[in-house]
């Protein structure tokens, strides 16, 4: 097995091998390719902005505006966190997207043929930021109400740093260790900075208050002490992914 193709058995060996090595080189210049559409996706012809598609399954008419560059990645590693859990089963997604199973691959892929000289910094580096300065880590509610997207969040970071060369390019952008960051600012400014600094306490997230715990005099000992441990909960959900994320660079 090659590539998810199999190669026909009883062939000579010679012809096996340059079987095999035709396919190493028609991958190598697909992940060429993949890294330059990262880096530079306006060298490329695009498709239309928008793309109508109709299953032959549905009559429902499915409109999808289609993102290029660093977004054609972030997509799929968002759509991570909803592998995660012992019933977990991958989403269906657009024939153009990638699906779950196949971002590890790939991650791996562009980590091997982009190492050297550390190209892989500008070919996944405006990936990293968009993750990691995702618009729902900067919501006012923190980690409470109905978005869960900052999992996601999470999600996609295990799936960089569980590749070495990822995690070690992750530390050599600017906005690891911003130069110009401040005490009061490098929560916001520095990568892993918007990440951890979500929290549940009402004096930095007021909306926590407000969502939680309104209306005290109405609320019952049972209500205030299960609000308590869901944002124990959550919160506790929050530290044990950093840690499990954080710990490949220790």
């Amino acid at each position: 097995m090659v590539g998810g193709l199999n190669i026909a058995q009883g062939l000579p060996s010679a012809v096996t091998q340059q079987a095999v090595n035709l396919l190493d080189k028609l991958r190598e210049l697909v992940v060429n390719y993949i890294g330059l559409a990262l880096q530079e996706p306006k060298r490329f012809p695009q498709p239309p902005k928008w793309v109508v598609s109709c299953s032959s399954f549905s009559p429902l008419i499915d409109c999808l505006r289609r993102e290029v560059g660093p977004a054609e990645l972030l997509s799929p590693l968002l759509s991570l966190f909803s592998l995660s859990g012992p019933y977990a089963s991958p989403l269906p997604c657009p024939h153009s997207q990638l699906s779950s199973t196949e971002v590890a691959p790939l991650l791996q892929d562009i980590a091997k043929h982009f190492e050297p000289g550390n190209k892989i910094d500008s070919i996944l580096g405006p990936v990293v930021r968009a993750l990691l300065f995702h618009e729902c880590l900067f919501r006012r509610e923190g980690l409470s109400g109905s978005d869960s997207r900052w999992r996601q969040v999470i999600a996609g970071l295990e799936a960089l740093v569980s590749v070495k060369p990822i995690a070690a390019m992750i530390t050599r952008l600017d906005e690891w260790n911003p130069k110009n960051a401040t005490a009061a600012s490098i929560e916001r400014v520095s990568l892993m900075g918007p990440l951890c600094r979500l929290g549940v306490f009402g004096h930095e997230w007021p909306a926590v208050t407000e969502t939680y715990f309104r209306n005290l005099d109405k609320k019952t000992r049972v209500d205030l002490d299960n609000s308590v441990t869901s944002l124990r909960g959550t919160l506790k959900g929050l530290q044990v992914g950093l840690w499990r994320r954080c710990s490949c660079w220790s």
